[in-house]
């Protein structure tokens, strides 16, 4: 071979060990991009999970507060309502007898109206009825 065609072939190797090198250098930069959008994509889907088991814990936090204040306010109301009843009955004890025999007619009429006004409930039932069930969790 001539000394041209030699200079030659080695410029050429010389041209496909660099072009080879970039090849290289280029699939190990898409592979590392691709290492680190995976590992982006693995944040956002972890932050997107924790933060609805967040509202999740805050909505069953709300619930519970709707129930135990129903519950709260059905006893206190249940509570109005005995201590009404036993005020009325107490006022009816002190009564001089010649108004005893006309307070008691009344008191079964006054009674009706106390528990219409301010009925004895079911507390348990009452704050249950106040919360609407959570939704089903969706693992989207």
């Amino acid at each position: 071979m001539s000394p041209y065609t030699e200079e030659m072939l080695e410029e050429l190797r010389n041209e496909n060990r660099r072009i080879e090198t970039q090849r290289r250098i280029f699939l190990i930069l898409n592979f590392v991009a691709a290492i680190a959008m995976a590992i982006l994509f693995a944040l956002i889907l972890s932050d997107r999970n924790s933060i609805k088991r967040e509202a999740n814990v805050r909505a069953t936090q709300i619930q519970q507060q709707r129930y135990d204040v129903a519950y709260g306010n059905c006893l206190d109301q249940n509570g109005r309502n005995r201590n009404t009843i036993q005020t009325l009955n107490n006022l009816i004890s002190k009564l001089p007898p010649s108004q005893l025999a006309q307070a008691e007619q009344s008191k079964e009429f006054t009674i009706l109206l106390i528990n219409a006004l301010v009925p004895i409930r079911n507390c348990q039932q009452v704050a249950k009825q106040s919360v609407q069930p959570l939704p089903a969790p969706n693992h989207n």
